[in-house]
C-alpha cells in the first residue's frame, strides 16, 4: 500500500524536570511508588465513558489511584453520568473512596466548562435531574442548559463545583484571558451567582505547560479576591503516560480531523495522568492550604449510591385489591384456565407451584412488575401484536398463566428459582418478543403510558471492535477513504495484525494494513464509542427516572435513553423490561394472515398442532431454509445427526450450536451419544445430577451454576454472582476470576485435578455466549411453529419471510431458489398485481398445487412502504393503464420509474423493459395541473428487447434478486465446457471425489470458535452446498472470495451423518473473456 503523505502521531516531548518556582519539584515523574505515604483526592477525572475524550476505562482509572496510593478519586466525564455505576464496581471493596460529578458545557453562557461534584445523595440526584433536563433540552450530542433550573438545583450543602478546564477549543480564548486576574474574578462572581458563591471553587490545574503556572497564579489571586475556595486537580485525561498518545487520537476523531489537523487542539505533553500524593503535595507547595482543602473536600464528597433505592410506578388496580392480591387473582384465573381449577388432582402440583412462586414475588415486593408486564403483553394483544416472553421468565409458572410466555415450566421441568429466589439478588429479568415491526408501537404505548420522566430505555455501549478500530485508526492517521476500505474489506472477529506475524502458521497477517494503524487501533480496541439504544430494554420507575440516572436523546426520533448499559442499570438498582423485536413473529403472523385468505384456515402460535412427527422429519432432514434458528450452515449440518424428534430436541437444537457450547466442546460427544456410539459419562459423580439431562456436556447456564453449587460447594450468593457474570458483558473476564475459587472448592471435595479442570472448562465456556435452558425452549417454541408452517404452507412462510427482509440467514434470491425446489411459483414485480410486500395469488399456470408467491413492490430498490401505499391506493379506483397513469397518479419520482421500469413491474402494460426506462427516465415529475392530452410523453423509439441475461441482470439491479433464471443459470454451457459441474452434484457424488463447481459464494462465516476455518455456501440454479475453507486455504483465496461476483471452485466431498460439505482446495475467479465461440459470447454479454 502506498505512504500517505500526512497523519504521524505526534512526537510527544518526555516529560522532563522544570524549575519555575517555589514547589515545581522535579519533574513530571508519575509517582512512581504504590501509597507514597500522602493522602489525595482527585477531583476532576475524565474517563473514557466522555466519549473520545478519556482514554482510560474507570477500572483502569482506579487501578493506577490504587497503585498511587490515591485516597478519593472522582469521575467527572462531560455532560453525563455515563461512568458512574462502572467506577463504583471498581472500587468496590478497595481503599479508594469515590465521588461522583460531571463536567457540564456552559461555554454558550460564557461560563465555560465547570465541575459538579455531588456532596450528598441529594446532590447526586439534583445532578442526574439537572443533566437530564439539559440533555432533554437539547439535541443528542448537544444538551442546552438553563441556568435557572442550575440554579435551582445548586447549594453548598449538595455541590460542590470546580471552574473546570481551560477551553481549549475556543478560538477566542489566548494565554491573555487564562493569566487576567480580573476576567478570572469576573467569571468565578459569574459562576457564583448560578451556583452560591460558597459553592464555588477555583481550580488549579498543573500539566507542566509554561502556559500552567501564569494561569495558576492569577486564579490564587482572583479566588483570594472573590473569596471563592481553592482546590487543585490533574484534570486527568488518561491514567498513565502510556495513553498519551491515544488521548491525541480520540480528540482528533471527536473533531472529526486526522491528527495533523488537529494538531492545535491536541494535549502537547504526556501530563494529563493520575498522579500520588507526595508528588502533588510537592507541586502545590507554593499555594497554602490547596493541598489540604483539596483532600478535605474530597472527603466530604464521598458517596456510596447502593443508598439510592428506585421503585416502580404504582400499577393501578381494581378497588379492594393491592398489588399482590390483584396478581394472585390474575394467575388464579390463568390457571385454573390452563390446568384445571384448584382442588382438581391433575392440577395439584401446578396450583402448589403457582402458590410457591406468588410467596416469593409478595416476599420480594415485586407484584407490581409482573402486573407492569402483564398489562403491556395485554395492550399488544388487544392490537393484535403477535408476542412471548423468553429467557428466565420461561422458568416460572406465573409467567406462563398470565400468558406472558408460552413455555410450560412444569412439563419441562425448568428451575423457578434461576428466575426470582430470595437468594438471587436484583430484580428478575423478562423478555418480551414482540413483531419487529411493530414493537415501536409498544413501547410509545410505556412511554405514553408512565410518561418520560418515568420510562426510558437502556443505552448500548457501542465499543470499538476490530474492524472500527481499524478504521477510525487509518482515518485519523490521514489515509486516504480508498485505502480504509481496503484495509477493513476482510476483517472480522480477529484484530487486526501487521505484516509478518500471525497467531499460527496458517493464519497470515494482514497485509494490507500498515503498522501504524494496527498499533492504534489495539489501543483503541474495546474502547467505547458512542452511546447507542439497548436492542429493547426499557426501565420504570416512581420518581423521575433521571433523578437515578441522567437521560438523553437517542438518534431515533421519539426515543429518550439513559446514560448506561444493561449492567449500569442493574447495579443501579433499576428494573428493566426487554422489549425485543423479533422479524420470526411477524413473518408467522403475514404468513398466519395469507392461510387465512387464501386457504381459510386461521392458526396461531397457540392454536398450531403440537408434536406433529412429520414436522421433527422435516427438521431432522435439515429442509430447514426459513425455519427460526435451525438454518443456519452450522444448523443445517448437525440437525440430521440430531435427529429431533420431540419439543425438547428442538431446545437442545437451538443451544448446542453457540459459543459457549462448541468451546466446552459439547456438540460431537452429545450427537455420539444420543446415537449411541459412545458411553455417557460425567468429570465426576458429583457432576451427574447438572449433567444427565444433556449426556454429561455441559449446554445451560443452569448447569454452569449448578455445577458451581454441587461440585464446588459455592453458597447461593456465590451462585448468583456466577450467574450475573455468565451474562455480562466482559463475561469471560468476570468468570475466569472465579476459577481459584472453583479449584479450591473442588478439593476440598476430594475431586481430583484433572475432573475438576474439564469442570472449570465447563462453567468458563458458557462465557462465551450461551443460555439458559429455558431461553432455549422458548426458542423452540418459534423453530417449531415456522417449521410447521414451512411444513404445510412453505409458500404463506416464505412469502411472510420476504415481507420483512431482511432477516434471518439467507436473502431474497436463496428464498426464491428454495420456493423453487418445493414447486412453488415465484412471480415478479407488476405494477398492477403486487401488494406492498410479497403475497400469494393464484397460481394459473405453473406447476405448483397451490398459490405462487408475487414479490412486492418494496422489494424494489428505493420504493418505500409509503410509496407503495399510494400506488395502492392509486390502483385502487381502477388499474393502472400505461406507464404515463403511473406517473400521474402514482406521485413517483423519474427514479423510481426506472427501477420499476428495471424490475420489468409495466410488463402487465405491454411495455418491454428498455421502452419503460427510457420513457421513466424522460419523465418529469407533475407538480402543476395541464391540460389534459399535453402531458403525454413523446413515443420511445424502436428498442430490440433485452436477452435472457440482461433480464436477470436488470432485476439484480432493481430488486436484488430474481424471479427469473438464477444468473448462474446463463452460465452453464460455459461451465460445462470448462470442467464444472452443477452444485446438486456435490450431494450425489461419493465422499473423497474430486470436483469442480462454479457458482457465487454468499454467507461467509469465520467464527473465532473455529480456529481459522471459514465456512460458506455455493449457489447456482441446481443447489446450494457447503463449503469450508482450512486457514492455510483460505489465507490463499480469502481475496478471490471476497472480490469475485462467482468463482470457479475445486475440492472434495466430505460426507458424514447425511451432511455434505464441499472441502475447497482452490477458488479462482469466473472469467468468461475473450470468448472463443458463440456459445461462450453469449454467455460472456449475459452475464
Amino acid at each position: 500500500m502506498a505512504d500517505r503523505p500526512v497523519g504521524r502521531l505526534l512526537h510527544l516531548p518526555t516529560a522532563t524536570a522544570r524549575t519555575e518556582g517555589p514547589g515545581d519539584g522535579d519533574g513530571a515523574g508519575r509517582g512512581d511508588g504504590a501509597g507514597d505515604g500522602a493522602p489525595w483526592a482527585e477531583l476532576h477525572a475524565h474517563s473514557s465513558l466522555s466519549f473520545l475524550q478519556g482514554a482510560s476505562e474507570p477500572s483502569a482509572l482506579v487501578a493506577e489511584a490504587l497503585r498511587l496510593g490515591v485516597e478519593v478519586l472522582a469521575l467527572t466525564d462531560r455532560d453525563g453520568l455515563y461512568g458512574a455505576r462502572r467506577l463504583a464496581e471498581a472500587a468496590d471493596g478497595t481503599a479508594l473512596r469515590t465521588v461522583y460529578g460531571a463536567e457540564l458545557t456552559l461555554t454558550d453562557h460564557g461560563l465555560g466548562r465547570p465541575v459538579v461534584l455531588a456532596r450528598s445523595m441529594e446532590g447526586f440526584q439534583r445532578l442526574s435531574a439537572a443533566i437530564t433536563a439539559a440533555q432533554l433540552a437539547g439535541t443528542k450530542g448537544n444538551p442546552v442548559y438553563d441556568l435557572d433550573v442550575l440554579a435551582r438545583a445548586a447549594n453548598s450543602e449538595h455541590w460542590a463545583v470546580l471552574t473546570g478546564c481551560p477551553v481549549v477549543d475556543d478560538p477566542g480564548e489566548d494565554i491573555g484571558d487564562l493569566t487576567d486576574v480580573s476576567r478570572i474574578a469576573r467569571r468565578l462572581d459569574a459562576l457564583g451567582e448560578v451556583f452560591g458563591s460558597g459553592t464555588v471553587h477555583a481550580e488549579l490545574i498543573d500539566h507542566r505547560l509554561p502556559v500552567d503556572t501564569p494561569r495558576n497564579d492569577a486564579m490564587f489571586v482572583a479566588a483570594r479576591r472573590t473569596g471563592s475556595g481553592i482546590v487543585a486537580s490533574g484534570a486527568v485525561h488518561y491514567a498513565t503516560p502510556a495513553q498519551a498518545r491515544l488521548a491525541q487520537s480520540l480528540t482528533a476523531l471527536r473533531r472529526v480531523e486526522t491528527l495533523d489537523q488537529a494538531a492545535g487542539h491536541l494535549m502537547a505533553a504526556p501530563t494529563a495522568h493520575l498522579r500520588g500524593g507526595a508528588e502533588m503535595e510537592e507541586r502545590l507547595a507554593r499555594y497554602a492550604g490547596v493541598f489540604a482543602d483539596t483532600v478535605e473536600l474530597g472527603r466530604s464528597c464521598v458517596l456510596n449510591l447502593a443508598e439510592l433505592r428506585p421503585e416502580l410506578p404504582v400499577f393501578p388496580v381494581p378497588s379492594g385489591h393491592d398489588d399482590d392480591s390483584w396478581l394472585r387473582e390474575l394467575a388464579g384465573r390463568g390457571c385454573t384456565r390452563k390446568y384445571g381449577p384448584r382442588g382438581a388432582p391433575a392440577a395439584a402440583k401446578a396450583w402448589q407451584q403457582l402458590d410457591h412462586e406468588l410467596a416469593v414475588i409478595t416476599e420480594r415486593r415485586m407484584a407490581g412488575y409482573f402486573l407492569t408486564v402483564h398489562d403491556i403483553v395485554d395492550f399488544a394483544r388487544r392490537r393484535n401484536i403477535w408476542c412471548q416472553g423468553r429467557g428466565s421468565a420461561a422458568s416460572s409458572v406465573v409467567c406462563f398463566v398470565l400468558d406472558i410466555t408460552a413455555v410450560d415450566a412444569l412439563r419441562h421441568g425448568l428451575l423457578f428459582e434461576r428466575f426470582l429466589s430470595m437468594e438471587k439478588s436484583g430484580p428478575p429479568d423478562i423478555d418480551i418478543d414482540f413483531e419487529n415491526h411493530r414493537r415501536e408501537e409498544v413501547i410509545q404505548y410505556v412511554y405514553d403510558r408512565y410518561g418520560r420522566d418515568h420510562a426510558a430505555q437502556v443505552a448500548n455501549l457501542i465499543t470499538y471492535r476490530p474492524k472500527l478500530a481499524v478504521r477510525d485508526a487509518a482515518r485519523v492517521l490521514g489515509y486516504p477513504a480508498a485505502a480504509v476500505n481496503a484495509m477493513t474489506r476482510s476483517l472480522h472477529h480477529r484484530p487486526a495484525r501487521p505484516h509478518g506475524t500471525g497467531d499460527a502458521p496458517d493464519d497470515g497477517p494482514d497485509p494490507d494494513i500498515p503498522a501504524d494503524v494496527v498499533a492504534l487501533a489495539a489501543q483503541l480496541r474495546g474502547l467505547p464509542r458512542h452511546l447507542g439504544v439497548h436492542s429493547g430494554g426499557m426501565v420504570l420507575t416512581a420518581r423521575p427516572i433521571g433523578t437515578f440516572m441522567p437521560v438523553e436523546w437517542a438518534t431515533m426520533p421519539g426515543r429518550s435513553v439513559l446514560q448506561g448499559d444493561k449492567e449500569d442499570v442493574a447495579a443501579a438498582g433499576l428494573v428493566k423490561i426487554d422489549l425485543l423485536g423479533v422479524g420470526m413473529l411477524a413473518a408467522l403472523h403475514s404468513a398466519a394472515d395469507l392461510i387465512a385468505e387464501h386457504h381459510g384456515r386461521q392458526v396461531d402460535m397457540a392454536t398450531i398442532p403440537q408434536d406433529d412427527p412429520a414436522v421433527y422429519a422435516m427438521i431432522a432432514r435439515a429442509d430447514t431454509i426459513g425455519v427460526y434458528q435451525a438454518e443456519s450452515r452450522a444448523q443445517i449440518s448437525t440437525l440430521p445427526q440430531l435427529e429431533p424428534t420431540c419439543f425438547e430436541d428442538l431446545a437442545v437444537a437451538a443451544s448446542i450450536i453457540r459459543p459457549g457450547p462448541i468451546q466446552a466442546g459439547s456438540k460431537h460427544p452429545y450427537l455420539r451419544r444420543r446415537a449411541g456410539e459412545e458411553p455417557v459419562t460425567y468429570p465426576h459423580p458429583s457432576a451427574e445430577a447438572a449433567l444427565k439431562k444433556s449426556l454429561g456436556v455441559v449446554l445451560w447456564q443452569e448447569q454452569a451454576i449448578r455445577l458451581a453449587v454441587d461440585c464446588a460447594g459455592f453458597t447461593p450468593g456465590e451462585a448468583d454472582r456466577l450467574r450475573k457474570d455468565l451474562t455480562a458483558k466482559d463475561s469471560t473476564e468476570k468468570v475466569a476470576r472465579l476459577r481459584g475459587r472453583l479449584l479450591e472448592g473442588m478439593a476440598r471435595n476430594e475431586i481430583g485435578p484433572d475432573a475438576a479442570e474439564r469442570i472449570v472448562t465447563m462453567i468458563e465456556s458458557l462465557s462465551s455466549y450461551g443460555f439458559p435452558e429455558s431461553h432455549a425452549q422458548s426458542m423452540a417454541g418459534i423453530i417449531y411453529a415456522s417449521a410447521w408452517f414451512k411444513l404445510y404452507y412453505p409458500a404463506a412462510l416464505i412469502a411472510g419471510i420476504m415481507a420483512h427482509l431482511p432477516m434471518g440467514f439467507y436473502d431474497s434470491q436463496t428464498l426464491i431458489q428454495d420456493a423453487r425446489h418445493h414447486g412453488i411459483s415465484v412471480l415478479g414485480v407488476d405494477i398492477n398485481a403486487s401488494a406492498v410486500h410479497a403475497r400469494l395469488e393464484d397460481d394459473l399456470a405453473g406447476p405448483a398445487r397451490g398459490p405462487a408467491i408475487r414479490r412486492g413492490l418494496t422489494s424494489v430498490h428505493g420504493l418505500s412502504e409509503d410509496a407503495a401505499a399510494a400506488l395502492l391506493a392509486a390502483r385502487a379506483d381502477r388499474p393502472f393503464q400505461d406507464l404515463d397513469d403511473v406517473a400521474r397518479r402514482g406521485g413517483l419520482d423519474a427514479r423510481l420509474l426506472e427501477q420499476l421500469a428495471t424490475a420489468g413491474a409495466f410488463g402487465c402494460l405491454g411495455t418491454g423493459r428498455r421502452e419503460a426506462i427510457w420513457r421513466a427516465g424522460a419523465h418529469v415529475r407533475h407538480r402543476q395541473l395541464v391540460l389534459p392530452g399535453l402531458d403525454a410523453l413523446p413515443e420511445a423509439p424502436d428498442l430490440p428487447a433485452m436477452t435472457p441475461g440482461e433480464t436477470t441482470l436488470a432485476d439484480l439491479i432493481a430488486t436484488g434478486a430474481t424471479a427469473g433464471p438464477h444468473p448462474v443459470h446463463h452460465l452453464r454451457g460455459y461451465l460445462g465446457r470448462h470442467g464444472a459441474e452443477p452444485v446438486a452434484a456435490v450431494r450425489t457424488r461419493p465422499a473423497r471425489r474430486r470436483i469442480r463447481v462454479g457458482g457465487i459464494v454468499k454467507y461467509l462465516q469465520r467464527p473465532p470458535t473455529a480456529n481459522g476455518m471459514a465456512f460458506a455456501v455455493v449457489e447456482d440454479e441446481t443447489a446450494m452446498a457447503n463449503l469450508v475453507f482450512t486457514p492455510p486455504v483460505w489465507a490463499r483465496v480469502r481475496r478471490t472470495i471476497l472480490d469475485a461476483p462467482a468463482v470457479l471452485l475445486d475440492g472434495h466431498i466430505e460426507r458424514e451423518y447425511d451432511v455434505t460439505n464441499l472441502i475447497v482446495h482452490t477458488a479462482h475467479p469466473l472469467q468468461v473473456t475473450p470468448p472463443q465461440d458463440e456459445a461462450d459470447r453469449a454467455a460472456s454479454r449475459d452475464l
